[in-house]
């Protein structure tokens, strides 16, 4: 698994498309680093997201 995914492997990784993740970081719900014109997403991040992320209602779910 690479250390940081762009936002084609993180739209496979969550089964969503690459909009969606565009949008997500976009409104700051998925934290991104910028390196020129491409986005990029640490694993941490993405991992977390992912177990809190619903892709067919959009919502994040509370985690305990």
């Amino acid at each position: 698994m690479p250390e940081e995914f762009s936002v084609p492997q993180a739209a496979i990784y969550l089964n969503v498309s690459e909009e969606t993740v565009r949008r997500n970081i976009r409104s700051k719900r998925l934290r991104a680093l910028r390196r020129g014109t491409q986005w990029f997403i640490p694993r941490d991040v993405l991992v977390v997201f992912a177990n809190s992320y619903g892709p067919k209602t959009g919502k994040i779910r509370q985690m305990l």
